[in-house]
């Protein structure tokens, strides 16, 4: 009996010790911050960001920080410049190939573009850049990946005068990181661009603005899937040798879909000869809401797939809330969870990644327009496990048909705002961590305040009712201390 009961133990520590790890991340710029993207290196994560100043949106300080996969706090950051000696351009990414963290981008250097790449060092976080080639004109890497051989392609992107992407440059390189093949492309109306192998048909698909096209290991144009249609095709991803996804955003004319508004994003799903099968798309936080973002899409496994985006986007210059969009899905593309975070600040650019333990990591940039009138953007990280759950100090609205709440900000000291949409009449009840009642308030209009200054510090939860009807739920900290 007492192997038994400390088999049972062991197996109940275990279990502890496996549960999914969630936490979140600020990190706070002079100026303004934008995440590139993220990846898990071990037990920890590098999180390439760059800070900018308006009008130059193309980045003039590229910084690799080093996040532990515990607890969420940085351990260790270094600027590119520091390493490469000029002024980074937009677009500089990393991704993860095998245990190796790679680093592609380009910088300018007397009116000359060089595009470069380099492994890093996650231990200290160095690198050596090797440059692949030098243009007379502005050009960004966007995206790379691995194909069959083991070669590294890069996919760049150069606008015109103008602003708009008009021509594509394909590099492959092999293991010693030297060009053995290059193209400029002409394809036209580009802004999000993906690049994926079909190994099957031994091509490459390229998507964009508008278009989708099959490339040759020759880099030639073979076939055109999409073109002129009105919509964004984001960023592609081969999901398995069979099957392969990106994420869009489209808009269309005329009366939406039911419960959609005219503006909506979702996943196109392909064949391995780059045959469009099927369209998913995503559900969004209320009835009436019609504006909504892509990001990127990543997978560990071949039985998920997450994407991210910014649901009620409008724009990056207004004062208003909207919602990081984070979804898992499974290999048909049906929807296992979707979460909506936030709606405490303008969310704008994101990206994400797939983690060893089932969930997903995520990076906005986001702008706190109540307390930061000069426009200024900071870098939030938040850790999912694999069941959705998001940590504490985050907010997660609850969406109903009858109505929507928000609570923020949390964590919070003195006062509580409650949103409400949908409905004139409501009551919020506060109970704490051993389910006893503290607070009830009635609810009228769609902004009220809680006073909780006189509230012991620690984890609260609230259920808001409008009559019998729960129209909300969720959970806020109550912080240490009071506003100054």
């Amino acid at each position: 009996m007492k192997y038994v009961f400390l088999l049972i133990f062991s197996l109940f520590i275990s279990d502890i010790t496996a549960q999914e790890i969630s936490f979140l991340k600020h990190f706070n710029f002079a100026e303004y911050g934008h995440p590139e993207s993220i990846v898990q290196q071990g037990n920890n994560y590098l999180l390439l960001a760059y800070e900018y100043s308006p009008p130059n949106y193309h980045g003039h300080q590229h910084i690799i920080y080093k996040i532990d996969g515990a607890t969420g706090s940085c351990q260790d950051s270094t600027y590119l410049s520091d390493i490469i000696g000029y002024e980074q351009r937009r677009c500089c990414l990393m991704k993860k190939n095998n245990d190796s963290i790679l680093i592609s981008g380009s910088y300018e250097k007397n009116s000359m573009y060089y595009i470069y790449t380099g492994m890093v060092q996650s231990s200290n976080l160095s690198f050596t850049p090797i440059v692949i080639d030098s243009l007379p004109y502005e050009t960004v890497v966007h995206t790379y990946l691995i194909n069959s051989i083991g070669n590294l392609v890069i996919m760049t992107i150069n606008p015109d005068t103008s602003g708009f992407l008009v021509n594509y440059g394909l590099y492959e390189l092999d293991s010693s990181f030297t060009v053995v093949k290059h193209v400029i492309t002409t394809h036209k109306d580009g802004y999000l661009a993906g690049i994926a192998e079909t190994k099957n048909d031994s091509c490459y698909l390229l998507s964009s603005t508008n278009w989708t096209v099959k490339v040759n290991y020759d880099f030639e144009i073979t076939d055109t899937l999409l073109e002129d249609v009105i919509s964004y095709v984001g960023y592609l991803k081969q999901y398995n040798p069979n099957t392969f996804f990106s994420n869009w955003f489209l808009y269309v004319n005329g009366d939406p879909p039911q419960d959609l508004g005219d503006r909506f994003i979702g996943l196109f799903k392909y064949t391995s000869n780059g045959v469009c099968i099927d369209t998913f798309v995503y559900g969004m936080p209320e009835k009436d809401q019609d504006n909504s973002q892509v990001g990127f899409l990543d997978f560990k496994t071949n039985d998920t797939l997450f994407s991210c985006g910014i649901a009620g986007y409008i724009d990056p210059d207004m004062a208003y809330d909207n919602w990081m969009d984070i979804v898992k899905m499974d290999s048909s593309g049906n929807i296992i969870w979707q979460k909506f975070l936030g709606y405490d600040a303008n969310y704008l650019f994101c990206t994400i990644a797939a983690t060893d333990d089932g969930g997903c990591i995520v990076a906005y940039a986001y702008w706190d327009w109540r307390t930061q009138m000069n426009k200024k953007t900071d870098i939030i990280v938040v850790k999912l496990d694999k069941y959705g759950n998001s940590p504490v100090g985050i907010s997660e609205p609850v969406f109903r048909k009858n109505g929507r709440v928000s609570v923020y900000p949390n964590p919070a000291l003195v006062d509580l705002n409650i949103l409400i949409k949908g409905v004139t009449n409501a009551e919020i009840i506060l109970s704490d961590l051993t389910g006893r009642v503290c607070h009830r308030q009635h609810l009228s209009g769609q902004c009220n305040r809680l006073d909780i200054s006189s509230f012991s510090s620690g984890i609260y939860f609230y259920s808001v009712f409008s009559g019998q009807t729960v129209i909300g739920q969720g959970k806020f900290v109550k912080g240490q201390g009071s506003a100054q």
